[in-house]
């Protein structure tokens, strides 16, 4: 039962976490929305319809390169092989560990 309780502890974390981000993405697109129409008000009042698009438009544009360009990195390391004394180690230790049980578990001889 202890088992099957962290497990339900670890799916209603999860739950919690991707609800709080799904609505933290709402709120961002939100946000940027009207960001982007103040920009829009300010540039078409002070430069034109024009201007405004054109500047918004590059804004964008060079946003959604720099996040593709983030997206498309490839992370140079790789994780490290088990080193060997390690595996021996975890073999020994194992080894000893089964020895010591079978060595208890033997009935008595009389």
């Amino acid at each position: 039962m202890v088992l099957l309780e962290g497990i339900r502890t670890e799916v209603r974390t999860a739950a919690r976490r991707a609800g709080f981000s799904a609505l933290g993405a709402l709120f961002l697109v939100a946000g940027l929305g009207f960001l982007t129409v103040a920009l829009w008000i300010v540039l078409a009042t002070t430069q034109g319809a024009f201007t405004a698009a054109l500047v918004t438009g590059a804004l964008y544009l060079g946003l959604g390169l720099v996040l593709l360009a983030l997206a498309g990195r490839h992370d140079r390391t790789s994780p490290q092989p088990m080193q060997m004394s390690a595996l021996m180690e975890a073999f020994m230790v194992g080894f000893t560990a089964g020895t010591a049980n079978r060595a208890s578990a033997k009935p008595a001889t009389r």
